[in-house]
């Protein structure tokens, strides 16, 4: 929840009825353990199998074209609604990126801000990356995150890799290594996100063996680079309080 003083609760006085339809949540050790997962660990992707009922929601017609809608924010969505956890993964894997979304740059300064140097970090681009490190064409990436960084930079500069020098590893965690890099002479930093995602690893010949893969990318400046998108931080607003008789 994020507005309104609505605090959302962890028990339920009577089973969730959905469209007339009672649904039960079998209350045991299997979503004991998702459920602790999900607490412990926030914006992590896991692994499941699970029992449900699933609502459409009604077709719409929207500027883009028809969709079915009618829950989740704004109306958004369709829902599922789990009735039981039949299996669950644990994120036990070192080598593997659990995160469901990319690093993004740190703007603390006013009139600082970042632009995204590509949106297209799809899955199916993922898994053509991780075909090609099987194939021999890039097996360089299952070991060398700095490589698939500088590659990055080369494409999104237009300069040979030979030329991305003083690349910087800012940041190291399982799975997920971040990069900054400051050209000779350029106002701007590059921050790249390069991450061994553990969705690929059902997708992967050998599942022990997943590719580094980039997952984000940015361009990072203050002011005088009229080519970054400028962001203005404001005061936190002042949260008020509703009473309702």
């Amino acid at each position: 929840m994020y507005c309104c003083d609505v605090v959302p609760g962890h028990t339920r006085t009577q089973d969730v009825s959905v469209e007339g339809v009672s649904i039960p949540i079998v209350d045991d050790e299997q979503f004991k353990q998702l459920n602790a997962l999900i607490k412990a660990k926030y914006d992590r992707v896991m692994h499941a199998t699970l029992i449900g009922k699933f609502f459409s929601g009604e077709k719409e017609k929207y500027p883009g074209g028809e969709f079915w809608s009618g829950y989740g924010h704004m109306g958004c969505c369709m829902l599922f609604v789990i009735q039981q956890v039949v299996s669950v993964d644990g994120s036990n894997r070192s080598d593997l990126d659990y995160g469901a979304s990319a690093d993004q740059p740190n703007i603390e300064k006013e009139g600082c801000g970042y632009r995204i140097l590509s949106r297209d970090w799809r899955f199916n681009q993922a898994l053509d990356l991780q075909r090609k490190a099987e194939t021999g064409e890039r097996a360089w990436a299952f070991e060398d995150s700095a490589r698939v960084a500088r590659e990055v930079l080369s494409r999104e500069k237009g300069t040979p890799e030979s030329n991305i020098v003083g690349l910087k590893r800012t940041r190291e965690m399982p799975g997920r290594h971040v990069y900054t890099w400051q050209p000779r002479g350029d106002e701007s930093t590059y921050m790249v996100v390069i991450s061994r995602p553990y969705a690929l690893s059902f997708y992967a010949q050998d599942s022990s063996k997943v590719s580094w893969i980039p997952i984000a990318a940015y361009k990072v400046g203050c002011g005088s680079d009229n080519t970054v998108t400028s962001y203005r931080l404001r005061p936190k607003p002042k949260r008020r309080r509703v009473v309702r008789h």
